[in-house]
């Protein structure tokens, strides 16, 4: 076997088959191993890019960073997102925001991990960039609208309610919604409530609104056990030691 230095790796190849033979003349002529060099590098800078994106796709490590500065964040990656959600005594009712008290929180924690805010609702940083939607402008208005903009213009990761979430998945799954999907959506409200009624009556004037009624009941009981588990635990930790 004949082993080739490829130059400025620092890194040696081997390359199989009869001992390669150096030609040495006019510009542009090449080994004989040339071209298995040039696809075993090729192979190399895909692996490379791979490895960056998976990097910079890592919701994982950025929900652990913001659980750690005491917000409340669930990986949804296959939104691309992250759920944020705050208010322990949230009611179904109830509309759920980022509001600036808690954009303030993650913005120390993000910085903390190297990032820098470029806007009021947009940040640069070692797994690129992530983004805020705007809220809804009142009760009326679509909730999921502007998370479903920044989705499609392919922000690094987005920050959103569980109500967007959920609304946002529904809409682009909608009937395929697979049974895993299904089960991460019933983590999700488990561990935040969203507002299902929204949700509900945003799907409704859609054909996504059968496939959401048939999951209501199950979405409906999850959030139920969420919700009565952190009553509990906000129980307990009140008790005197």
């Amino acid at each position: 076997m004949h082993r080739t230095r490829y130059p400025g790796r620092g890194e040696w190849f081997a390359a199989a088959g009869r001992p390669q033979q150096r030609r040495h003349g006019t510009r542009g002529e090449v080994s004989r191993g040339g071209r298995f060099e040039g696809q075993f590098v090729l192979l190399l800078m895909r692996f490379e890019v791979s490895r960056v994106e998976n990097r910079r796709m890592n919701f994982q490590e950025i929900s652990s960073w913001l659980n750690q500065g005491g917000v409340s964040a669930v990986p949804c990656s296959w939104l691309k997102a992250v759920s944020i959600f705050v208010d322990e005594e949230y009611e179904n009712f109830d509309y759920d925001i980022i509001g600036p008290r808690v954009r303030l929180q993650i913005a120390r924690v993000l910085q903390e991990h190297g990032y820098r805010q470029r806007t009021g609702r947009e940040f640069e940083g070692p797994l690129g960039k992530i983004e805020f939607p705007r809220p809804a402008r009142t009760l009326a208005s679509d909730p999921a609208s502007e998370l479903e903009d920044l989705l499609d213009r392919g922000s690094g990761a987005v920050f959103a309610t569980p109500t967007q979430i959920l609304l946002a998945t529904w809409r682009r799954e909608g009937p395929s919604l697979s049974e895993e999907r299904l089960l991460e959506l019933l983590a999700l409200v488990r561990e935040q409530p969203a507002n299902l009624d929204k949700t509900r009556e945003w799907l409704r004037r859609s054909d996504r609104g059968p496939d959401f009624e048939r999951a209501l009941p199950q979405l409906e009981t999850a959030q139920r056990e969420g919700c009565e588990q952190r009553r509990k635990s906000a129980s307990r930790s009140r008790l005197p030691r």
